[in-house]
């Protein structure tokens, strides 16, 4: 099996500044991976902070792009059922797979895995609440009808985050990660875009991205 990734850095400022305990902030640094296996396109995502795992956007691009062994993620995602493609993307322990000596790398694993289960969704036509029954757990949420859409039938950018269009034109604020090939990138982040917002959205950021 092949596979292929693209890393983008989404940086979108926010409608009004957003604060907590440990900081605040008037825009949103998301980590965005787009990992493609055979024609199976999965998106991954991770937002870094620093003051929660001690990870940034630029340490965790460095980790996807230095540390992330696409062969290997290629040949544990080459079986012939989703079980055990989501049990061999387990047992890569992708934290410490991706981490240093220091620190294992909990957001870097996020966007990795994240990617990778949602190609194997669409790969095998199977919703991630299926993940929990693969892995021998209890389905999440005991009593919750699963959804009725799978992973692999949502529309590519997703359903609209809730929120009102703050009117934002992202595409000034990505940044190809560095050492991989710029492409198409989708997003999410504060606030949010209404649908019609998302698809003239997603046009201007997948040119922005394509020609930097």
């Amino acid at each position: 099996m092949s596979a292929t990734a693209t890393l983008s850095v989404v940086r979108i400022p926010m409608q009004r500044a957003f604060g907590h305990a440990q900081a605040t902030r008037n825009v949103t640094e998301n980590v965005i991976l787009e990992l493609d296996l055979d024609g199976a396109v999965g998106l991954g995502e991770c937002v870094p902070r620093d003051y929660v795992t001690g990870e940034t956007t630029a340490s965790v691009s460095q980790a996807i792009i230095e540390r992330l062994d696409i062969d290997l993620l290629a040949d544990c995602i080459a079986a012939s059922s989703f079980e055990e493609c989501v049990r061999n993307v387990e047992c890569l322990n992708l934290p410490v797979l991706l981490g240093t000596a220091q620190r294992a790398m909990p957001a870097a694993a996020c966007a990795v895995e994240l990617a990778t289960l949602d190609a194997l969704g669409r790969r095998f036509d199977r919703p991630m609440f299926d993940i929990p029954a693969a892995l021998g757990l209890p389905r999440a949420g005991a009593g919750i009808r699963p959804p009725a859409t799978p992973v692999g039938a949502i529309p590519r950018g997703g359903p609209p985050a809730r929120g009102a269009d703050a009117g934002y034109d992202p595409a000034p604020y990505l940044t190809p990660g560095r050492g991989v090939s710029p492409g198409p990138a989708r997003y999410s982040g504060q606030p949010a875009w209404t649908a019609p917002r998302w698809g003239t959205a997603g046009r201007r950021a997948a040119g922005a991205a394509g020609s930097g």
